[in-house]
């Protein structure tokens, strides 16, 4: 259960992704964008669907149709209290096959991944921090032979280890050690121009409300 220790602000309710491998920006909600795709060659064919596999000859030449399979379900939400994300995936479901110059195709047009904010449902009082929950699953590993009771840093703290708003930082009690590691999708960060949740290690945010 995890409710004091997030930032006391509004969450921004649309999120920016940015997926390293198929990058593309998109405000949430985000439509379903299930569509195919057809690649010419040395033609000037075009055709969009959203059915089955389609190939279409014409002489030595062939045409590959591309498209995204069906969204998967939501998964579950990243806490079980105070807000969170969650994700679902969908698949690049592809007929690959050679022209006669042996080029194939191989990529869907989109993201395979979206986000969405889960409704905000209050923790119990009292209760831990988010990050106090993150860090704190560190205390059962044992670092130089010993284990540590940890706690989280925070960006304002002097002995901050990094500005990074998405870096989990946390600290013994003692002080005398610090952990860095990602925090967990669905933690609150705040960044030079506002307020958002951890995706992927990154404060993601593209609106407030």
């Amino acid at each position: 259960m995890f409710g004091n220790g997030g930032l006391a602000l509004p969450v921004c309710s649309f999120l920016l992704l940015h997926l390293p491998v198929l990058p593309l920006t998109s405000n949430w909600p985000v439509k379903d964008r299930s569509e195919g795709r057809v690649e010419q060659r040395n033609t000037h064919l075009q055709s969009h669907s959203s059915g089955s596999q389609h190939v279409k000859k014409t002489g030595n030449k062939e045409e590959v149709f591309q498209w995204w399979g069906e969204w998967s379900s939501w998964s579950s939400c990243s806490r079980s209290c105070g807000g969170g994300v969650r994700s679902q995936d969908r698949h690049c479901l592809i007929q690959r096959l050679s022209t006669t110059q042996n080029i194939n195709s191989s990529y869907c047009v989109g993201s395979p991944k979206q986000y969405q904010l889960c409704p905000h449902q209050p923790c119990p009082s009292p209760s831990v921090s988010f990050k106090q929950h993150q860090c704190s699953q560190f205390n059962s590993k044992a670092f130089g032979r010993r284990c540590y009771q940890w706690i989280p840093l925070y960006p304002a703290d002097y002995i901050s280890i990094s500005n990074k708003p998405c870096d989990l930082q946390c600290t013994t009690m003692s002080g005398e050690r610090q952990l860095l590691v990602p925090a967990h999708d669905g933690t609150f960060c705040r960044d030079t121009k506002y307020h958002g949740v951890c995706i992927e290690g990154k404060c993601q945010c593209s609106h407030l409300q």
